[in-house]
């Protein structure tokens, strides 16, 4: 009898959870990723390789359309390529993971990102989870910064 009460307490927990995970996962949820000037989030296909953080920031910004019900996790996950080539050929890359957590209540999650050096110029990725969920994915070229300088890319390794 006592097995049978903790199975069911357990399943009683895990239906909550799942509750408070999909009422995050169901808000609509609008993303901007890109460059910030201004306040504003500039989408941008090509991103120019600025080391110097004070010139330039990138952002992301997620604005639900409600308020959240529940502290909501958003996770992200920037792609960009290594220079190496796989087994099979194909390029290699490398991942950049975060997460912030949106507290009940509020509406935007706002954070910013700064190239570092030893960043690769080329096709890069970027990918936003709300609860789990994939809500935003795209892809971007990032390129010298040197205006009328041709980007030279990393040369692949064997």
């Amino acid at each position: 009898m006592r097995r049978r009460r903790v199975l069911v307490l357990a399943l009683v927990l895990a239906a909550c959870r799942s509750r408070g995970d999909s009422q995050a996962g169901d808000l609509a949820a609008d993303v901007e990723f890109g460059v910030l000037f201004g306040g504003d989030v500039q989408d941008r296909t090509a991103i120019p390789l600025e080391l110097d953080a004070t010139r330039q920031q990138l952002g992301l910004r997620v604005t639900f359309r409600e308020p959240v019900p529940v502290d909501t996790r958003v996770t992200w996950e920037i792609e960009k390529p290594t220079g190496k080539r796989g087994l099979d050929g194909g390029m290699l890359y490398a991942a950049e993971l975060g997460e912030q957590r949106l507290p009940r209540g509020e509406r935007r999650l706002e954070s910013s990102f700064a190239f570092r050096r030893g960043d690769p110029l080329g096709g890069w990725r970027i990918r936003v989870r709300v609860a789990e969920r994939l809500v935003f994915e795209r892809g971007f070229e990032v390129v010298s910064a040197r205006a009328g300088e041709p980007a030279a890319r990393p040369s692949p390794s064997r």
